[in-house]
């Protein structure tokens, strides 16, 4: 039995009469687990503290950020309005920077300087490719307005995410963590305004008249 097993397995357990799969005891999930060879820190999270949360995000975002960078150079290419290649291209430009700081962030809190992979913005990436890119429209207005939908969500995601950690950087009195964190979201909303101008200005009307 792997883990995914297992939990099928517990879900089937709490779908029995007076049995809810939240009110299993740790014990008895630990048992279940030791007798399917499954390790116990697979089924409780190691994180346990704010501090151990926050580097834990800080690592996601850096994996967010890059699966984004990538997948912006495959989009760029498929953009016809000279503003919004342009746009896509100085966006990049703003991901490394606050990749940059990501890593700054995670190394002063002593942790390894690594990234935890993303599977949200895999996800939105995946979206991406498909409606800018892979099964995208022609080239022109219509496919310029599915390319700003798309790197808008992205950038939503990391706008949400950029958010999250600058609250938790506060809590933790990291305050200068919370500024440059802060500062990034804002850069981010910039970017998000100057794309929903460019859609709202041009890239829309011109793709309602084909």
């Amino acid at each position: 039995m792997d883990f995914v097993d297992f939990l099928c397995a517990s879900w089937r357990h709490s779908r029995q009469p007076g049995v809810g799969l939240m009110r299993h005891r740790a014990t008895d999930l630990r048992m279940t687990a030791l007798s399917a060879h499954i390790p116990w820190r697979e089924i409780m999270s190691e994180i346990t503290t704010l501090q151990e949360l926050y580097v834990d995000e800080l690592k996601d975002l850096w994996s967010a950020n890059d699966q984004m960078a990538k997948a912006l150079k495959k989009i760029v290419k498929h953009a016809t309005d000279e503003k919004l290649t342009d746009l896509l291209e100085k966006s990049q430009e703003g991901i490394a920077a606050h990749t940059d700081i990501l890593k700054e962030l995670i190394e002063n809190q002593d942790a390894k300087v690594k990234k935890e992979h993303c599977k949200g913005m895999e996800g939105l990436v995946a979206e991406a490719l498909k409606h800018s890119v892979d099964e995208a429209p022609e080239k022109g207005p219509v496919r310029d307005a599915a390319i700003i939908a798309q790197f808008q969500r992205m950038t939503h995601y990391g706008i949400t995410g950029f958010g999250t950690v600058a609250a938790f950087a506060k809590a933790l009195e990291l305050d200068d963590d919370s500024t440059k964190l802060e500062t990034a979201v804002k850069d981010m909303h910039r970017g998000d305004d100057l794309m929903s101008e460019l859609a709202q200005s041009a890239v829309n009307v011109a793709a309602s008249d084909i």
